[in-house]
């Protein structure tokens, strides 16, 4: 089986996505390039404004 997963969610912080993470097993590095090319994240679990849509 896998040797990690990752359960997230989004939601609106005003008019900014914000995701809500928690990885468990083996930690890997996330990243959003299609929503924000500049975020990433190696914290097993945390929350996280990305960049305004259409910025």
């Amino acid at each position: 089986g896998p040797s990690s997963s990752v359960s997230y969610a989004v939601r609106w912080h005003g008019d900014r996505p914000a995701v809500l993470w928690e990885q468990r097993g083996d930690a890997r590095s996330l990243r959003a390039d299609a929503v924000d090319g500049g975020w990433t994240s190696d914290a097993r679990r945390g929350e996280a404004l990305w960049a305004r849509v259409g910025d």
